[in-house]
C-alpha cells in the first residue's frame, strides 16, 4: 500500500517531515496540499493521478469533513476501487502505525479496514489531557 497525505496549508508537509524525523524517510508515503496555490480543482486532479496510479493506496486527510477529505473520498468513490482507503483526522501517532505496520497488498480489503479502524482505535487510547 501506498500512502499519501493531503491537508490543509503546511499540515501535509508538516505531518511528513515529523514522520520522517521519528521513523525515517519512507519511500512508500507522499502528500499533496490545498493551499493559495493548489485549488480544489487541482488537487482533486492529483489525488485522481496518484490514485490511478496505485491501486492500493491509503489517503490520510488532516480533517474529517473537510476539503481534501471530501475531495479524496470522491475521487476513491470514483475509481471504485476497494484497496483504496481513507483515513481522516487522525493523529500522527495513528499514520505512524500505519506507515510501520502497513497491510501486504495480498489482504481483503475487509482485512485492511479493520486494521486501518484498530489502528484509529489504538492511537486513541494513548491520546492524553493533561492539566497542572
Amino acid at each position: 500500500y501506498k500512502i499519501l497525505i493531503v491537508g490543509h496549508g503546511g499540515f501535509p508537509n508538516g505531518i511528513h517531515e515529523a514522520l520522517n524525523l521519528i521513523i525515517g524517510e519512507q519511500e512508500k508515503v507522499s502528500h499533496k496540499v490545498l493551499n493559495e496555490e493548489v485549488d480544489h480543482d487541482q488537487l482533486q486532479e492529483d489525488i485522481e493521478k496518484y490514485l490511478d496510479k496505485n491501486e492500493h493506496a491509503i489517503i490520510f486527510a488532516d480533517l474529517t469533513g473537510g476539503a481534501p477529505h471530501k475531495i479524496s473520498v470522491r475521487a476513491i468513490h470514483g475509481t471504485k476501487k476497494k484497496t483504496q482507503f481513507v483515513v481522516s483526522g487522525a493523529p500522527l501517532s495513528a499514520l505512524m502505525q500505519i506507515v510501520l505496520m502497513t497491510p501486504d497488498v495480498s489482504a481483503k480489503p475487509e482485512e485492511v479496514k479493520k486494521f486501518l479502524e484498530d489502528s484509529l482505535k489504538d492511537a486513541m487510547n494513548f491520546a492524553k489531557v493533561m492539566s497542572v
